[in-house]
């Protein structure tokens, strides 16, 4: 009841309560400023134990207002996004591996197929992925004498017309920022409510 009375209490126009804002606003600034790079090196020590999207959450809590450690801190998120990617994509193309090597039929090539939807077209491991479907489709040409349609052809297609779209680096890396926010949002969304004693 106190604490209810005390926050009715408050004038939002009151001068006091506006310098108390712009207190807070400066000393938030002056902590991101002063404690960036810890911020920075405790994101990637995340992303070394793959953790991601707490690094990217992390990352993307610095205000654009502390400009030198937000800039630093954007380029981290868009080397830890790629890092995520890369490694993800990796996983998925040595899972499809073994799952079209242990059938190496029609049932393990669209089994496989699936797996290898979720390559991503930026990875680094793209094209290795565009050459496993090209060699189960020859395989399954020549198995049941049949086209065998990929997914990855079509997302190849897509992969290169996203390319052409793209007309620089900075807009790419806005990209990647975009797509980084909503990783941070996912991430804080799904974080369990504290429990205050």
């Amino acid at each position: 009841k106190a604490l209810i009375a005390a926050l009715k209490s408050i004038r939002p126009s009151s001068p006091e309560f506006g310098q108390f804002v712009e207190t807070g606003k400066r000393k938030i600034i002056e902590y991101y400023n002063a404690n960036g790079d810890m911020y920075i090196s405790k994101a990637q020590a995340m992303a070394k134990e793959e953790r991601y999207d707490e690094a990217i959450y992390m990352l993307m809590c610095i205000p654009e207002v502390c400009k030198d450690v937000y800039d630093r801190a954007m380029s981290e998120v868009s080397d830890i996004y790629s890092e995520k990617i890369d490694v993800l994509s990796e996983r998925k193309l040595m899972e499809a591996k073994a799952v079209w090597s242990a059938g190496l039929d029609y049932d393990s090539a669209t089994e496989a197929a699936e797996i290898l939807s979720e390559v991503h077209p930026n990875a680094s491991c793209y094209p290795n992925a565009i050459a496993l479907s090209k060699e189960i489709a020859a395989r399954v040409k020549e198995l049941d004498d049949r086209e065998w349609q990929f997914i990855l052809d079509e997302q190849s297609h897509e992969h290169e017309m996203q390319k052409a779209q793209i007309d620089n680096e900075h807009e790419e890396q806005m990209a990647q920022i975009e797509a980084s926010k909503e990783i941070a949002r996912a991430w804080a969304e799904n974080q369990p409510d504290p429990v205050y004693n």
